[in-house]
Formats: structure tokens, sequence, C-alpha cells
């Protein structure tokens, strides 16, 4: 058997403990961003500065979702790829 060595331990552990808990708030962050275009959205459907800052608001909270998904995959293609094993954090699905 192959032990695990001090430098994959600190990557395992620095990848459980910071990195994946990071993107889950960056991911919620998103989805705020997302859900607050779309209450200005509708809320100002009078006023048409009002609608153009919801749609921005809806567009960064969808490039934000897609990017920060997209990192969490990255993550895990990496993790795999150089054999380290991550404990999956509450709250995100693993992909294994």
């Amino acid at each position: 058997m192959n032990a695990a060595g001090p430098a994959q331990k600190l990557a395992a552990s620095l990848t459980a403990f910071v990195i994946k808990p990071l993107i889950a708030l960056l991911i919620a962050a998103a989805a705020v961003v997302f859900l607050w275009g779309i209450f200005e959205f509708i809320a100002g459907q009078d006023d048409e500065k009002k609608r153009a800052q919801g749609k921005q608001h809806i567009l960064w909270g969808i490039v934000g979702l897609f990017v920060m998904v997209g990192a969490y995959g990255i993550l895990e293609i990496l993790a795999r790829t150089f054999g380290i094993s991550i404990q999956p954090t509450p709250g995100l699905l693993p992909l294994r």
C-alpha cells in the first residue's frame, strides 16, 4: 500500500477545510445576487433604469454561479488526478 505523503495530506486538509467551504460561500453569494436581480427586475416594472440594474444582477449572478460550479468541478478533477482523498463538505454534493 502506498500511504499518502505529507503534501497530499496538507492538500486534502486545505481543500476540505478552506477551499470547498469558500466555494460554497461564493456559490451562495452568487445565488443571492441572482435572486436579488430577479426581485429588482420584478419590482422595477415601471422604471427602465431599475429593470436594467436587475438584468445586470441576474447576469452577474448566473456568471458567478457558472464560475463557482466550474471551480468546484476543476477542484474535483485535480483531486482525482493526483489521488487526493477529500472528505465532502457538508452542503456540497460530492461528484464521486
